[in-house]
């Protein structure tokens, strides 16, 4: 029963994966992009505050923080230059989609 992963966490996971999917799209106004790094630095910030001490849970704990390091990174860059590519923002939040689907993948191999 240690194992299991409340269900709270499948759905962060993936509202995360989603608001960065539709978040490239933003990356070609500077303030849309801004506000949409901030709104997802927060998003995966949550997820890793909540999952930090699930017991038995290592790879989902490791994975949420390399995710939050990544949105961060984002969102900081933002908050320091007012001339972040839009190619930038794309690999970035791409790179938050393809890290949230792995971590999907994770958590989708846990035991209900």
């Amino acid at each position: 029963m240690g194992n299991i992963i409340p269900n709270l966490t499948p759905q962060q996971i993936n509202d995360i994966r989603t608001s960065a999917y539709f978040a490239k799209s933003s990356c070609d106004t500077f303030q849309d992009a801004k506000t949409q790094s901030v709104n997802i630095s927060n998003k995966t910030l949550t997820f890793k505050n909540y999952v930090q001490h699930t017991p038995h849970n290592d790879k989902v704990i490791a994975a949420s923080g390399e995710l939050d390091k990544i949105a961060q990174g984002l969102k900081d860059q933002y908050a320091k230059s007012d001339k972040v590519s839009p190619a930038f923002c794309k690999i970035k939040f791409t790179s938050i989609e393809t890290s949230a689907e792995t971590m999907q993948k994770i958590i989708g191999d846990k035991p209900r």
